[in-house]
């Protein structure tokens, strides 16, 4: 539990400066994909659930 409490501070800073440089070199399409990504995280969960009951 200790050993991974690190992800609490770092994780947050490490998404804000790789969305920054995304943004710089792709422009607004980063966050098209990013916006695809957090959109298809419960649907990835639900599959995973359906999968896993099945």
């Amino acid at each position: 539990m200790v050993s991974g409490a690190h992800f609490l501070y770092g994780a947050p800073f490490e998404i804000i400066i790789a969305s920054v440089f995304l943004y710089q070199l792709f422009g607004m399409s980063a966050f098209a994909g990013f916006a695809l990504l957090l959109i298809g995280w419960p649907l990835n969960n639900k599959c995973l659930y359906w999968m896993i009951l099945r």
